[in-house]
């Protein structure tokens, strides 16, 4: 757990007290990684709308939020006092709704929780003290607040102002709260308030002279680029140094340099010549299967299912390869198109099951007829069409005949 409260509140640096270190985080890595750089405080703060969630303000972020961000850092189990961020309209409604939030974060794994605003928020503050919830205070630029100060600007830089700042301090001292976070406020102002009160100040934007310092995670480590307060010290480049190792990573995955083989998992040589041995076997097999269904759907594409002669897709192909050919080698190339009269009368009159009966019994007496060479294919419903490769019109004639006669024979 770190520091408790009441710890905390004695450490004042006019006492000899080391100045507190709070930095903020918003997962189990990151509150590892404030552990074992020796934080004092974990804040859980609501800037996870903005660096994390991506927010343009803190307003969006909600207690189910922070609760999930608290628990994560909380399951770290990191040696600091994790401080729990209650968000806008979370300690705004009603006394008993604030209670009931606050407890919600410390049953996530705060240690306590902080709240924004001064004199207005201490009957807020006294209820959960009461429940016995340690509250850290926040005052000075409270970005809960940025449309009625419109905007994130800098407070108390007028004497009357900076007055209400020391007095809201004084208020939230003798509330109970444990310390007081500044943001945003001139050095002298800070130095005042830090002066005033027996509880520690934590600065943020501040000056030198609080009892403590915060800064957002992101923005210490140079992960946040897009927007740097002037009051932020980046200690280093994260976002580049990231940006540059994604890029090599996908630079050797395109070339193939990664995984190389020291980065793969192998088996031993005797188990792996096996495992291949039957991996070829059944690749084998699979082909093999596939073979066999082509070949199915070719014969399925290529004959008519009912009458066992050419389709109407064999007949296209086979038609425009004679007819190439014939074109090329100056041949004959001999066509008959046959309708059956009456074919639907027998459909009419005796079903479906008798024409196909009938259709099936022209296809047989055609194949009977025709040369050898020649393609019978069934041109759709009734017709069927025979092509007679290297045939002139004499030769078609006298086929013609015979199946015309093979046709109307009983």
């Amino acid at each position: 757990m770190g520091l408790s409260a009441p710890a905390i509140a004695a450490r004042k640096v006019r006492d000899g007290g080391e100045p507190l270190v709070m930095v903020t985080a918003y997962d189990a890595p990151g509150a590892r990684i404030a552990s074992e750089a020796g934080a004092d405080l974990i804040l859980v703060g609501d800037s996870v709308a903005m660096v994390v969630l991506g927010y343009d303000d803190t307003l969006q972020v909600t207690v189910d939020d922070m609760v999930h961000h608290t628990a994560a850092v909380a399951r770290a189990k990191p040696d600091c006092h994790i401080v729990g961020d209650l968000p806008w309209m979370s300690y705004h409604v009603s006394p008993e709704e604030t209670v009931r939030n606050a407890a919600r974060l410390m049953r996530a794994g705060a240690h306590s929780v902080k709240l924004e605003g001064g004199r207005k928020r201490l009957p807020m503050i006294e209820k959960i003290i009461d429940a016995e919830i340690p509250v850290m205070g926040h005052i000075g630029l409270t970005p809960q607040s940025i449309h009625t100060m419109g905007g994130f600007k800098v407070q108390g830089t007028e004497p009357e102002h900076a007055r209400k700042l020391v007095q809201a301090a004084k208020s939230l001292e003798h509330a109970g709260c444990f310390s007081v976070v500044l943001e945003g406020v001139p050095v002298r102002v800070a130095e005042m308030v830090t002066e005033a009160i027996t509880i520690p100040t934590i600065g943020i934007g501040a000056g030198m002279h609080t009892d403590g310092q915060v800064l957002v995670y992101h923005d210490l480590l140079g992960i946040e680029d897009r927007f740097v307060p002037k009051f932020v010290r980046r200690y280093a480049d994260l976002k580049g140094q990231s940006v540059e190792a994604m890029t090599a990573f996908a630079e050797d995955v395109r070339s193939g340099a990664f995984p190389n083989h020291e980065e793969s998992y192998h088996m031993a040589t005797s188990e792996a010549e096996e495992l291949a041995i039957e991996h070829r076997a059944e690749q084998a097999k699979h082909i093999e299967q596939l073979e066999r269904q082509n070949a199915t759907l070719s014969h399925q594409i290529a004959f008519d299912p009912l009458s066992a002669v050419g389709s109407r897709e064999r007949f296209e192909e086979r038609m425009a390869t004679h007819f190439r050919d014939a074109s090329i080698f100056r041949g004959a190339l001999g066509l008959i198109l046959i309708d059956v009269d009456h074919f639907n009368a027998i459909n009419d009159e005796h079903g479906q099951a008798a024409g196909d009966v009938v259709l099936t019994e022209i296809a047989r007496r055609l194949g009977e007829v025709v040369r050898d060479g020649d393609d019978v294919c069934r041109y759709g419903g009734e017709e069927f069409a025979v092509i007679l490769p290297g045939a002139p019109v004499q030769p078609c004639t006298e086929v013609a005949e015979r199946l015309r006669d093979s046709i109307g024979s009983e």
